[in-house]
């Protein structure tokens, strides 16, 4: 594993289900939680800094895609809640459903986290694509 990726801070968010059912048997309404992964290496992509301008007569909209390199530890990404405590995350809980946090900004995960390794084979950092809308 790479010990220091870029040094930033990175949250990955999810909304976990409230335990009660509504009217229809189905979760009725969510939690956000985020957890935060140091030593993260955040970048914002493209020539024009990570802003995609797509027009029409009506309106602009900008997009912008980023990619995140985490840290690993056996399949875990180590991770601390908001009171600091440990909250490691598997890699493969990672998915479309979470978000990226950095900035202040949410970045919708596309797909999920791909576990990378090194040319030895050991696990080496997490990558994960994150993509927002703008204005």
């Amino acid at each position: 594993m790479l010990d220091r990726l870029g040094g930033q801070r990175v949250g990955i968010g999810r909304t976990v289900p409230a335990s009660t059912l509504n009217e229809f048997r189905r979760s009725a309404g969510g939690t956000d939680v985020t957890v935060w992964v140091a030593n993260c290496l955040f970048e914002i992509q493209d020539s024009t800094g990570g802003l995609a301008t797509i027009r029409d007569t009506e309106t602009r909209t900008v997009l912008e895609v980023a990619w995140c390199l985490m840290p690993v530890s056996r399949g875990m990404i180590p991770a601390v809640d908001r009171n600091g405590q440990a909250a490691p995350i598997a890699v493969a809980d990672v998915t479309a459903d979470c978000w990226l946090e950095f900035g202040g900004k949410k970045f919708p995960v596309q797909s999920r986290a791909s576990l990378e390794y090194d040319d030895e084979g050991r696990e080496d950092h997490v990558f994960c694509i994150g993509q927002r809308n703008g204005g």
